[in-house]
């Protein structure tokens, strides 16, 4: 589907299709682009690849499997020009199944682990170690600070460890947090 930003819902398919937003450079402008057989890792770090490519300013990562306000993207734009000491602002939304845990954790150094910390919801901007990036504003200059691959599939042990964790993990190593908006986000997640 393509991204609407005038109207009440804005969705792009990307895992099952594999599509990115990608711009945000001086005045809102978008862009989907579609990327075929590729593993969540790889698609992750193909847009960042063509985003630089493209000089983007931004990289805005999307569900398809989620409703968004029609001023999501534009509220996290403007909120992470307003902290301007963070890299990513991401919107609040929760795990899909189950207890619909929401998606904000603290690292634990000690047990190497991430762990849930839920936030008062509409309580403005708060800083996490990791938040789901199925919306995810992020700051094309984080990527000059991270090594190549900025996604990768892993084991921690025995567990597996989703490319979002390692990502996160990354930025954790190297003192980088998210900020968390809270965005009026609905999510079948």
């Amino acid at each position: 589907r393509n991204c609407d930003w005038s109207s009440d819902v804005c969705s792009s398919d990307l895992f099952e299709h594999n599509k990115m937003i990608a711009s945000i450079n001086g005045v809102l402008e978008h862009e989907v682009l579609t990327l075929e057989n590729l593993d969540r890792d790889h698609v992750r770090n193909e847009f960042v690849r063509i985003a630089q490519d493209k000089s983007c300013d931004y990289l805005f990562m999307m569900d398809d499997d989620m409703i968004y306000p029609n001023t999501c993207l534009l509220d996290l734009y403007n909120s992470l020009l307003l902290e301007k000491i963070f890299y990513m602002m991401g919107g609040l939304y929760c795990r899909r199944g189950g207890n619909y845990e929401q998606l904000a954790y603290d690292y634990v150094e000690d047990k190497k682990m991430f762990k849930p910390n839920p936030v008062e919801i509409n309580s403005g901007v708060y800083r996490r170690d990791m938040v789901g990036t199925g919306c995810l504003l992020i700051d094309i200059k984080l990527f000059d600070i991270l090594e190549f691959p900025y996604f990768k599939v892993g084991y921690v042990g025995r567990e597996k460890e989703g490319e979002d964790a390692y990502f996160f993990k990354t930025c954790v190593e190297k003192d980088i947090a998210v900020d968390r908006k809270s965005t009026r986000l609905n999510s079948s997640h």
